[in-house]
């Protein structure tokens, strides 16, 4: 699988403190002389919804995973999943894949009512009802053709005859009370730190209060208020002025500029691989001619040549330093090395135009070749702007690429035969890309 694949860059979220001298006055009330009464977060991207069954999107995920906990959850370092509300998920029956999982006891929602299986089913559930759209949830449940509960903690599930990621899916969605209204999304209720006490996205806030019960055990600032702010430069002068206390998505000329002024900048990578898909399985390129526009017979990017030129080409280390300003690391393959199932041994490629140049030749394309490059628009920050400079590169190895940006529902549309790797591989064969920019989470 790796051999179609040219990898580019894995995202590193960033957020912003501000220093002591702009933040409020701490109140021996809550948390002694540690915290301030009331953190304020200025984010950048208002969410589309307060569910967080509706929208599998960054923007409403930030928040959802605040007030509502999954099966699983990663690590400090977003590499390892360990346990979040379940102890086991385990295969029950090979013949029937059947699945058995365990809840973890003492779990509490914010109403008092403690965690049970009833609620788990009740979460699939709801989310296979919910309407239709780009972005759900359902693909996570699609393959579940029955569940029950088995006892107070313990449902049993049967899944789709072949299917075999039925943990993972299971791990990416929120689990929300069976006493919640469906019809009534402010008032569905989780099991998460914190917990939501006042909601206004129209005027652009939230408002969050710690929950003492929460099953972490942990104490953190007790109340937290998120504002949204569009404009980098209108969430700068909030955190310069004391007007919020961290701000998230900031330029890497204003975090120089903050970390002179003795601001603290906290970094931690993310679980998003962008990378370079080829068709290596179709004998003749779809978006692929000579130079003169007329069609070639054979695929190019079959062989390896092309696709290591290709890789040796585009410069990992400028696209995440300049094009993705400093907010990404370049990356060596789909896992982050922290993850056990991360090769060791692979290390990212140094970009090398005469060796690519060479391969190209020696593939019998030395001139070059027309393609049409497909990719995001709008659905990433600054996917164009990186898929711009990837077809820069490729024009210095004689590969002329023409971008074709795709809307958001374009890009994901779920067309891909094999469930199991759609979220890899970008379309299935009535659609077929010979060359597209996508990410792998």
């Amino acid at each position: 699988m790796m051999r179609g694949l040219a990898h580019t860059a894995v995202t590193v979220l960033m957020l912003l403190s501000a220093p002591s001298h702009t933040a409020p006055q701490h109140s021996a009330e809550t948390h002694g002389d540690k915290n301030p009464e009331e953190l304020i977060i200025a984010y950048r991207d208002k969410p589309q919804s307060l569910d967080p069954q509706e929208f599998n999107l960054c923007s409403s995920l930030t928040l959802s995973n605040i007030v509502f906990d999954k099966l699983g959850l990663f690590d400090s370092d977003e590499a390892l999943l360990r346990q979040g509300l379940v102890t086991d998920i385990s295969l029950l029956n090979k013949e029937t894949n059947s699945w058995g999982v365990t809840l973890r006891r003492g779990v509490k929602f914010h109403d008092g009512s403690e965690l049970t299986s009833s609620d788990f089913v009740y979460s699939v559930n709801r989310i296979k009802s919910l309407p239709d759209n780009p972005h759900s949830f359902k693909r996570f449940v699609e393959h579940i053709q029955h569940i029950e509960t088995v006892s107070t903690y313990k449902v049993r599930i049967r899944v789709s005859g072949g299917y075999i990621n039925i943990r993972n899916d299971l791990n990416k969605i929120a689990i929300v009370s069976e006493r919640s209204s469906s019809d009534k999304r402010a008032n569905l209720v989780g099991t998460g730190t914190y917990k939501l006490v006042e909601a206004d996205l129209d005027n652009g806030y939230l408002k969050l209060e710690n929950f003492k019960d929460n099953w972490r055990n942990i104490d953190p600032i007790r109340k937290v208020k998120i504002t949204f702010y569009p404009d980098d430069d209108q969430r700068l002068n909030a955190l310069l002025n004391g007007d919020i206390h961290v701000a998230d998505k900031l330029t890497l000329n204003q975090l120089e500029m903050l970390e002179e002024k003795g601001f603290n900048i906290f970094r931690r990578k993310g679980r998003r691989v962008f990378y370079l898909y080829v068709d290596t399985v179709s004998d003749q390129a779809k978006y692929i001619t000579d130079n003169q526009g007329n069609a070639i017979d054979v695929n190019p990017l079959k062989d390896w040549r092309v696709r290591k030129a290709i890789s040796l080409a585009v410069d990992r280390n400028y696209i995440a330093s300049e094009v993705l300003e400093g907010r990404a690391l370049p990356a060596s393959q789909l896992f982050l090395q922290t993850m056990p199932i991360a090769s060791k041994s692979l290390r990212v490629e140094s970009r090398d135009i005469q060796l690519a140049k060479q391969l190209m030749s020696e593939a019998g394309y030395k001139k070059g070749f027309q393609i049409v490059f497909h990719g995001p628009k709008g659905v990433f920050s600054k996917d164009v702007q990186v898929m711009r400079e990837i077809t820069n590169s490729l024009s210095k190895i004689g590969i002329k690429a023409d971008i074709k940006s795709l809307s958001e529902d374009e890009y994901y549309d779920d067309t891909a035969p094999n469930q199991a790797f759609r979220s890899v591989f970008p379309a299935g064969r009535q659609n077929r890309m010979d060359l597209y920019f996508h990410a792998f989470v």
